[in-house]
């Protein structure tokens, strides 16, 4: 650990906390010392040690042999980093076994690793970036606070930074101690097996009882075979590599040729189950066919169960357990208390703001039997292991949900976008913060829903789906979709204890979506009768736009209003009811209130005190996106950038083929800027930079080093023009701005147009509009001199 004091204080801290052994490096100035310290119990020998390093050799029981640990402290003088960063690949050259490094690094990875204070220098960053790569080290992630150093006690000189942090070579993670055991569930590979569907055929025929017997019977029956048979899986890739060999070194005739094709055959199938048996576990699906990637699922596997093991659980009492048991006592009780109903209030008030909009020609076609097509379509939209019956009920919604969910609701509807709510919210918030004068202020409100999806009451929903006019017959089916459910608490791979919930939408259920819109749909309501009923106003984006109370996305909540105590308390009333009658919770310390600048500071203050949410000088980021993009374009914007380096560096080169990079890039990578440039129009420069990422990348070799044979202009070209067709970035951000000019042209009734229309055309047509000195950032975008 990092030290404040000199090596003799320091050890006799270390003794007096029973630390006997240990190794001390006194702080100079304002550079901080060095501690690392052991029982008695623990054997430890050292390698080296200086200013900025301890270097150990650490022998544990768990471990076979011996593993390294290192106590990094990085340079805190800029011009002296660039030895701490050669330190640390001197060190790593060393490296043959197990190896962890923990640390002050003094640097971050990433600019959103810092809060406040000035923007860090991209080389430096790129500097430790590189010498992370160059030892092949993995962050092992942390727990609890985010931001590690703090300085500054006002709110404009405070800095936050990410500075402490640990490292695990990348080869390390297969030999330290992690836990090993896995879920008892189906693996996908056996579907690859010849003898699996005999062995489902066979168990069918001898086991008894109901199907949900004859079901767990048919589990263990597969476990069992499927243990017997994994061990010889290795071994038969083994043989047929082998035999492969020989025959691709013997000579050639008919006979040979047959023989190497049969054997190419057999060993692509074996690697294939390989492969997908470590797919399953890493959880990772980004890549289908091409590359074979068992090493890159192996690590991933390998991280993810040593990032999921709970070792410690605090109770509500402050105790912490270690015991698998133990832990699984207390995760079982709050999963439970979780997903176990505690009634609704009275729905009557929030049941008579929704309107009747489903026909009865739409329930016959709900409730008509399902055909061989829709079948086919939820098998080919869903995962391979996932169950097609909520899927193809999920199809059948997706058509007639717009028609009873509230226009402000833009989540999973079809024809409406998320980039719908997120260009009528920045138009709001700009009003609001150009709005200095005047005596009415408003405010936006930006609410934090705690566990949205597992709070849902089913009593709630089956109302609502009702008075929304769904036949019985059908909301029936929908809720023994979602009651017949069991959950059970897995630990570190031990499954817990069973139990049924009373409430809650599973994640990851084509259905949960739309039925979480539904009960949305209750919040809409009540502020749509607060605002009939005069207690309650939302804001305009301009003076001949629409009244814009509330825009929801699934269950991020955005609401806008007149910020006078009074609005409040009806607000802060909406709220509890809409509480009361689905089991929602706000969390209303992390929902925070945005304030029109007109406003007066005791007014704020009222407000903040009746809704119990702490004010923000700015709405930093909704739906993903900066809210506020002012002359430093790049820096609103550097996010973006951080999350390109960062996918780039969680892939090395050794695991992805040319091809495989092409794929990566064009389905990956130019993908993520995607939805920022829908809504913006991002500097020429910033796109350079972006496709400067995609080059340097595309172009390194095993070493990271590389020759740039023709330019990147070149490869944008399509394929049968030479190129590769990847994107160039800037036209490809005007074509999507031109893409969503053209849905305002077409969807004229849409509210993300009537917004636009009534603040920047309103006695024109989008073609001939003309903006303003006083535009937006997005109004100056999605003008048509920019787009056409």
């Amino acid at each position: 650990m990092e030290t404040k004091i000199d090596s003799k204080r320091m050890e006799r801290i270390r003794r007096r906390s029973g630390f006997v052994s240990g190794i001390d490096v006194g702080a100079e100035g304002s550079r901080g010392g060095l501690c690392l310290a052991w029982r008695e119990d623990v054997k430890v020998s050292l390698k080296t040690f200086s200013e900025h390093h301890i270097d150990v050799l650490v022998e544990d029981n768990n471990v076979q042999g011996k593993w390294r640990y290192t106590s990094f402290y990085g340079s805190p003088y800029a011009n002296a980093q660039a030895d701490s960063w050669r330190l640390l690949r001197v060190l790593g050259q060393e490296q043959q076994g197990s190896w962890l490094v923990s640390g002050d690094f003094n640097e971050i990875l990433y600019s959103h690793e810092k809060s406040g204070g000035q923007m860090r220098e991209e080389r430096k960053m790129i500097a430790f970036r590189e010498a992370l790569e160059d030892c092949n080290l993995m962050d092992l992630g942390f727990q609890g606070t985010w931001f590690t150093w703090e300085r500054g006690n006002l709110a404009e000189t405070n800095i936050r930074e990410r500075l402490d942090r640990g490292w695990l070579m990348n080869n390390g993670c297969r030999s330290l101690p992690s836990f090993d055991s896995y879920g008892k569930g189906g693996s996908a590979w056996w579907t690859l097996e010849e003898s699996f569907e005999e062995e489902i055929k066979k168990s069918w025929e001898i086991s008894t009882g109901t199907i949900s017997e004859k079901l767990e019977s048919l589990q263990h029956w597969l476990l069992r075979w499927a243990r017997h048979i994994k061990y010889d899986r290795d071994k038969t890739k083994k043989e047929l590599t082998k035999e492969l060999g020989i025959l691709l070194d013997g000579e050639r005739n008919d006979d040979t040729l047959a023989k190497i094709i049969e054997t190419r055959i057999h060993l692509n199938m074996e690697i294939d189950k390989y492969e997908m048996y470590w797919e399953q576990r890493a959880k990772a699906n980004w890549l289908k066919l091409g590359d074979r990637n068992s090493a890159f699922f192996h690590k991933y596997a390998l991280t993810r169960r040593r990032i999921n093991s709970i070792n410690r659980l605090e109770t509500e009492k402050g105790q912490e357990v270690s015991d698998d048991s133990e832990i699984g006592d207390i995760a079982y009780r709050y999963f439970q208390k979780l997903f176990t109903s505690s009634g609704v209030g009275d729905s009557s008030h929030i049941l008579a703001g929704i309107t009747h909009s489903i026909s009865s020609d739409i329930n016959e076609f709900l409730q008509s039997p399902y055909s061989v097509d829709e079948v086919q379509k939820a098998l080919k939209g869903m995962g391979p292991t996932k169950a097609p019956v909520a899927k193809t009920i999920a199809n059948r919604l997706e058509e007639f949900i717009g028609q009873c969910i509230d226009s402000a609701q833009s989540a999973f509807v079809p024809r409406r976008l998320i980039s719908d709510n997120m260009l009528i919210a920045y138009e709001i918030l700009h009003t609001l913060r150009q709005k200095r004068v005047g005596k009415k202020g408003f405010m936006a409100v930006k609410l934090d829903m705690s566990k949205a999806y597992d709070r849902v009451e089913w009593s709630y929903l089956q109302q609502v789906m009702l008075r929304i006019g769904f036949a019985e017959g059908w909301v029936s089916l929908v809720m023994k979709c979602i009651s017949t459910v069991s959950y059970t608490v897995n630990i570190n791979g031990n499954r817990g204890r069973l139990f049924y919930p009373t409430r809650g939408l599973r994640q990851g259920d084509p259905l949960s979506p739309y039925l979480f819109l539904i009960c949305s749909e209750g919040l809409s309501a009540l502020i749509r009768q607060a605002v009939g009923a005069g207690t309650f106003r939302g804001v305009k984006a301009s003076r001949r736009g629409p009244e814009i109370s509330h825009l929801l996305f699934a269950d991020d909540s955005l609401l806008f209003g007149e910020a006078t105590k009074e609005r409040a308390i009806f607000l802060k009333e909406i709220l509890k009811q809409y509480e009361q009658s689905l089991g929602q919770c706000v969390n209303f310390n992390k929902s925070t209130i945005f304030f029109s600048w007109n406003t007066l500071d005791e007014v704020k203050q009222e407000i903040s005190n009746v809704l119990g949410m702490r004010q923000s000088n700015n709405i930093e980021r909704y739906l993903g996106l900066p809210n506020v993009v002012g002359r430093k374009k790049r820096e609103s914007f550097q996010n973006l950038k951080d999350k390109i380096t960062q996918r780039i560096g969680q892939w090395s080169t050794r695991y992805l083929s040319q091809g495989g990079k092409e794929v990566f890039i064009k389905s990956v990578l130019q993908s993520i800027p995607t939805y920022a440039m829908m809504c913006f129009l991002l500097p020429k420069t910033f796109c350079g930079e972006l496709e400067s990422l995609f080059a340097k990348w595309w172009q390194h070799g095993k070493n990271k080093m590389g020759i740039h044979w023709c330019k990147w202009s070149f490869l944008c070209r399509a394929k049968e023009d030479g190129g590769l067709g990847f994107r160039d970035m800037s036209k490809f951000n005007i074509s999507l701005l031109a893409k969503q000019g053209w849905r305002l042209m077409t969807n004229v009734d849409s509210l993300v147009a009537r917004v636009l229309k009534a603040k920047y055309y309103p006695h024109y047509q989008f073609l001939n509009s003309r903006l303003r000195n006083t535009s937006s950032i997005l109004g100056k975008a999605y003008g048509p001199q920019k787009i056409f």
